[in-house]
Formats: structure tokens, C-alpha cells, sequence
């Protein structure tokens, strides 16, 4: 009879312990010195109770909301904990019916606005595959937060439907709760997030280019864009999943986009929505007909940002008191990013086969184009303000593109991490750029574009990867990609410019576009044989063993990362 009632006991004490009602990991977003919110979702309609404790057992409890589930937004339920002490370690748990939930977790709330203390920013984008390795080489980090710049899984071809009605749009935000490494970080770190194009349904406006295409007539090529757009109300559904399904800071315009600003400690957060409401890519080229030729002309009305989105982020950074603010965004800033789109225009009828795809070299530069770069007007605004008004340590976190790279700013226009290749098939982009442009006449690209490295720049690593800030209070600040082994692949580190001995660093004017970009490679057919042939022998599998090394010096050869 004991045996039965132990056993009965014991039973019921697991079946307490183990209680779930709530159907995915909770989120902690909109992080404040005194304020958190919490999202999750329940099995179906309840009647909970959320408990704070700086306690982890709970034996007081020093805040308690009383909630229930809203069965309109598919049951979920929204804490917003406010009036919490600052640099402080909360535990909660959800409750219902007198017993908890088996999901709990805890987070540290951000000390006062203008505390220095070391920081750690972690931050990526791309993650796709089912390699999440990189998250518990993150977690084990500790990072006060997390920023994610975009394309957190891949709605727009794995969930069904998507984003034609309000379930599918749900059920994406149920896919990034879902993933089994991100469910080991969420109830414990802050994320900050806005969705790049893979997150909703296009490049910019939620209008696409469905592909870059050519055909050939006789021995011509002709290149060809294949574009689309979607209703309205598909952009407003999208909108309108972020801000119901997610925790997210306060919007400063939620008709147009998602960017807004916090502070953590001595650093001000700006993260831009660079997809919302930017002008097209396509608009900025120009097809003559008559000599089968695209250029690149933006005009000053193409603009990547609004102007209501370019003078909130313009007078944010002026009137800003914090050592260190940053500019987030799901797409890189940097500029030099430009000789990679002319590039792509004088080769525009060339086959290149790069990553395992094939296109013209007018692909190349549409792809490029979809960037700061490919929008000059915003970039020289930014830029010129910046300059006229003397601001100093700003740093860009930017995502897209599937490598991780960076740049001190003397390439870029602004220190930056491009960290997005948190889960991605390969990180071979900035390899194959380099080898094309070597080809082509170009330096090394840690010359002229990233010149922290990254990647395959410097190095064979081309293994998945986040990038990382370590603050240092107000004397300097580490730029570092880690990968998923938890191996530093390449760091920068910059001096506040409030320390003895800071100098800015000057910009670097690249000296071969004189020599490169005047060459218009169409109209030599000796080279482009040449250099054809070139691009058939340098594009390998990076990640094989070489079974010839090339030689320096060697007539006919390049000296290649």
C-alpha cells in the first residue's frame, strides 16, 4: 500500500513538475533598466498567473500579473513588466491553477542609462538550416542582448501560405520560437529583431526581383529583369504579425516600417528598416536598347530609407549622450560595396558561376545594388551629416548577405560587422567576390572592402558564425566574429575617441578604379576569353584541399586569398 501511494505521489509530482501549458518558449524583447516584455503562447485559452522573483526559488515574489490568453492572436499572452529595479536578475515562472508551467527562465534587466561596464552585443542574421551550433556557442557567452538583423528562418518558402493569410504570418513566428538551440536562449536573452526580405516578401516595399535572368540571340546576350510586387495588404499582414507576435521596442512609425531606438547602458541602439519603405533596386538602372547595354544611374530621389526615417535616425545620432551608438539594419552600409555593382556593369554579358549559381555579370550588379551602396543619395546624406557634425563611434550591424566580414571603417564609411551567417549552406561569398575581382584587376578584398577579415579572407574557416561587441565602458569597443566551435575567426578593436592618443582613421580612396572600372569587358573578346578561362580554374570548392598551389610570381597567375 506504501509502494501504490509513493508511486501515486510520485506520479503526480512529475505530472506538476512537468505541467505545460504554455505551447512555445517565451521571448524577453523591449529591455529597458526597469522594464521587460514577455511573450508566449498557450495550448488554448487560460486563465494564468506570471510571477517575478529576484528569487529562484521563489519564496517571494516580487511581482505578479494576473492574465489571460487572447484566443484573437492565436492564445497568446504579453507581460509587460514595468517598475523592475535596474542590473537586476529576475526569475519567472507562469502559473496556472497553482502550479507552474515547465517553461521558466530568468533574464538581468540593463543598468542605468550611462553606466560603463564591459557589454556583450551579439548579433547576426541567415539562419536557414537545420546547423544551429552557432546559438550554443552564443548562449555560452552570456550576451546582455541579442540583435537580430533579419531573415530569422525563411517563411517565404517554408511555411506554406505564407504570407497570404494571418495563420501562415503565425505560424512563421511559431517556427523561430520552435527552433531547438533558439529555445535553449530565448527565456534567458533579450532580442531585439526586425525582418529583412526572407522575412517578408520582397526586396524593398515588399516588391521583388524574382530573378536576374539572360537569353542569347545568336551570339548576343541579352540580361533581363523578372520583377513582382504584392497588395498593400500584404505588407500591412506583415507588419501586423511583427507587432503582435513578437515583443518589440516601441515604433516610432508602425505604418511604414519597424525602426526604432533604445539605450543600454552607455549605448544607444538604432535599428533602421532598411525593406519597409525603400525605393526599388531595379529603378536605378537604365537599359539602351540600341547597344544592348544596362547602366547604373540612381537618381537623388532613390533612396533606401524615408526621409521621415532618415531625419529620425539623422537627429537621434546628434542629440544622442551615449559613448557608443550603433545603427542596425538587416543590409551592409558599406560603400565601398559600389565597385562590386560596376564591376557586375562592365561584365555585365559575361556567364559567371559563383556560390553554385550561374548568372551574367549584370546579376552581380543588380545583387549588389540592393544595398547602401546601390543607393548613394541616402549613403552620401548619412555620411555628410555624420561628417558636418563631427559625430564619432558609430558602428553598423548589418546581415543579408550569408558571410560574416568586417570593416574598421576606413572601406565602409562606418566600422562595421556584417554577421550573417548564422545558419546559412555556405559562407563562401566573400571568397568568390575576392577571386573575381582579383581576376578582374582588383587588390585583395581586405583592401578595399573588409578589411577586419571574415570568412575566407585571410583564412580557410568557412564555418557558420556571429558577430560580436564586447563594450568597454567608454575606452574601446572589440568587433569579432566567433564561429560555430566557438573559434574567433577574425576581431578589430576601436579606441573611444574620448581616450588620449584616439585619431580617426583615415578614409581609404581606392586607387584602381581609374585602372578597373573604365575597362568595359564586353568589348574586348581576347580578354574575356582569358578571363573566362580564369574564372573556370579559380572556382573550386574552398572548403577541398588544393592539389596544386599556385606560385607567386608565376607568369599568368594571381595571388589569391
Amino acid at each position: 500500500m506504501k509502494k501504490i501511494l509513493f508511486v501515486c505521489c510520485w506520479l503526480l509530482g512529475t505530472w506538476q513538475l512537468n505541467a505545460q501549458w504554455v505551447a512555445y518558449s517565451p521571448v524577453l524583447g523591449a529591455a529597458t533598466d526597469t522594464s521587460v516584455k514577455i511573450m508566449f503562447f498557450t495550448n488554448a485559452p487560460t486563465e494564468l498567473t506570471v510571477q517575478l522573483s529576484r528569487q529562484a526559488d521563489f519564496q517571494q515574489i516580487d511581482r505578479q500579473y494576473s492574465l489571460s490568453s487572447d484566443p484573437k492572436l492565436y492564445n497568446r499572452v504579453l507581460v509587460d513588466a514595468a517598475g523592475l529595479q535596474p542590473a537586476t536578475t529576475y526569475h519567472y515562472r507562469i502559473m496556472v491553477n497553482g502550479q507552474a508551467d515547465a517553461r521558466q527562465g530568468y533574464f538581468k534587466t540593463f543598468p542605468p542609462a550611462g553606466t560603463r561596464q564591459h557589454y556583450v552585443i551579439a548579433t547576426g542574421s541567415c539562419q536557414e538550416t537545420p546547423n544551429m551550433k552557432v546559438f550554443n556557442v552564443m548562449a555560452d557567452a552570456k550576451p546582455d542582448i541579442l540583435i537580430h538583423t533579419g531573415d530569422w528562418s525563411y517563411p517565404d518558402y517554408m511555411i506554406p501560405g505564407y504570407p497570404h493569410d494571418d495563420s501562415s504570418v503565425f505560424r512563421g513566428y511559431v517556427k523561430r520560437y520552435t527552433e531547438k538551440e533558439m529555445e535553449k536562449m530565448l527565456p534567458y536573452t533579450f532580442t531585439d529583431y526586425v525582418g529583412d526580405n526572407h522575412d517578408g516578401v520582397g526586396a524593398s516595399a515588399h516588391r521583388h526581383v524574382k530573378r536576374a535572368a539572360y537569353k542569347k540571340e545568336g551570339k548576343k546576350v541579352i540580361n533581363y529583369m523578372v520583377t513582382d510586387s504584392t497588395q498593400d495588404s500584404i505588407r500591412r499582414r506583415i507588419l501586423k504579425g511583427y507587432y503582435d507576435m513578437y515583443p518589440h521596442y516601441p515604433m516610432v512609425d508602425t505604418s511604414r516600417g519597424c525602426y526604432h531606438s533604445f539605450v543600454m547602458g552607455n549605448s544607444e541602439i538604432f535599428f533602421l528598416d532598411t525593406r519597409a519603405d525603400a525605393c526599388f533596386p531595379p529603378d536605378a538602372f537604365k537599359y539602351d536598347s540600341t547597344k544592348n547595354l544596362w547602366s547604373f544611374k540612381p537618381d537623388s530621389n532613390h533612396k533606401i530609407i524615408s526621409d521621415a526615417q532618415m531625419d529620425w535616425l539623422k537627429q537621434g545620432l546628434k542629440n544622442s549622450t551615449a559613448d557608443w551608438k550603433f545603427i542596425v539594419m538587416g543590409v551592409p552600409f558599406n560603400k565601398n560595396l559600389i565597385h562590386l555593382v560596376n564591376l557586375g556593369i562592365h561584365m555585365q554579358d559575361l556567364l559567371v558561376s559563383a556560390g553554385g549559381e550561374t548568372g551574367t555579370g549584370f546579376r552581380l550588379a543588380l545583387s549588389w545594388s540592393f544595398y547602401w551602396n546601390g543607393y548613394p543619395a541616402s549613403q552620401n546624406e548619412l555620411l555628410g551629416f555624420i561628417k558636418q557634425n563631427n559625430l564619432k563611434d558609430i558602428i553598423v550591424l548589418s546581415g543579408d548577405t550569408h558571410h560574416n566580414v568586417m570593416d574598421d571603417g576606413r572601406n565602409a564609411g562606418l566600422p562595421e560587422i556584417n554577421a550573417s551567417g548564422l545558419s546559412v549552406t555556405g559562407t563562401v561569398l566573400a571568397h568568390y567576390m575576392n577571386l573575381i575581382g582579383r581576376l578582374a584587376g582588383y587588390p585583395k578584398m581586405k583592401r578595399y572592402a573588409w578589411n577586419g577579415g571574415g570568412n575566407g579572407l585571410g583564412n580557410k574557416n568557412y564555418k557558420n558564425a556571429y558577430g560580436r561587441v564586447d563594450i568597454y565602458g567608454n575606452e574601446s569597443a572589440k568587433l569579432s566574429l566567433v564561429d560555430e566551435d566557438g573559434q574567433e575567426i577574425s576581431a578589430i578593436h576601436l579606441k573611444h575617441s574620448s581616450q588620449p592618443g584616439y585619431k580617426p582613421l583615415p578614409e581609404r580612396k581606392p586607387h584602381y578604379i581609374r585602372r578597373v572600372e573604365r575597362i568595359s569587358f564586353h568589348k574586348k573578346p581576347t580578354f574575356r576569353l582569358r578571363f573566362v578561362k580564369a574564372m573556370g580554374r579559380a572556382f573550386m570548392n574552398p572548403e577541398k584541399k588544393e592539389n596544386k598551389k599556385q606560385k607567386k610570381g608565376k607568369k599568368g597567375q594571381i595571388d589569391l586569398d
